[in-house]
């Protein structure tokens, strides 16, 4: 079952690269524009992301408390 899950979240991963790649593609702005317009993306998905205890988003870290959490069973 974790492989087929596995699986379709590559699929999803690809196609989502792939779509985005796209987009970056047709905007017609400077290349050196895109790494600020990536980190602009970045941060916003951070501000809207869940925070821990100390307030800091939770996507933008190492990932050892969340998978310490769920390895715990304390996910919430």
């Amino acid at each position: 079952m974790f492989g087929i899950v596995a699986g379709l979240i590559g699929v999803f991963y690809t196609k989502i690269f792939h779509f985005t790649r796209g987009i970056f593609a047709r905007i017609k702005i400077s290349r050196l524009y895109i790494p600020v317009l990536s980190a602009l993306c970045a941060g916003l998905t951070g501000l809207i992301s869940p925070k821990n205890a100390k307030g800091i988003p939770l996507i933008f870290g190492a990932g050892y408390t969340t998978i310490t959490n769920i390895l715990e069973n304390d996910v919430t």
